[in-house]
């Protein structure tokens, strides 16, 4: 059975906000919500990740801990919210 696990990022620097393709990096308060959202989940056998890096840094450091290969797809950056 395939199962799909979805995480959305964590904080990023500069606290809550809109911020669509704006690439800003984790937080440290990020980090630990990521970091509490798969403790004690997996092992997986791949990581997808969006380009932005509260995305990707994450995923990065999740797949080389589980040894396992990490997939960009920009078809899962955030939307744009307009002008």
């Amino acid at each position: 059975m395939l199962e799909l696990v979805i995480l959305r990022h964590g904080e990023p620097v500069g606290g809550p906000k809109y911020r669509g393709q704006t690439d800003d990096p984790l937080s440290e308060h990020g980090w630990r919500q990521m970091q509490a959202a798969v403790h004690g989940h997996g092992p997986w056998q791949q990581v997808v990740s969006s380009l932005l890096r509260r995305c990707l840094a994450f995923a990065g450091d999740l797949a080389a801990r589980q040894n396992i290969t990490i997939v960009t797809d920009p078809r899962l950056r955030e939307i744009s919210f307009g002008a």
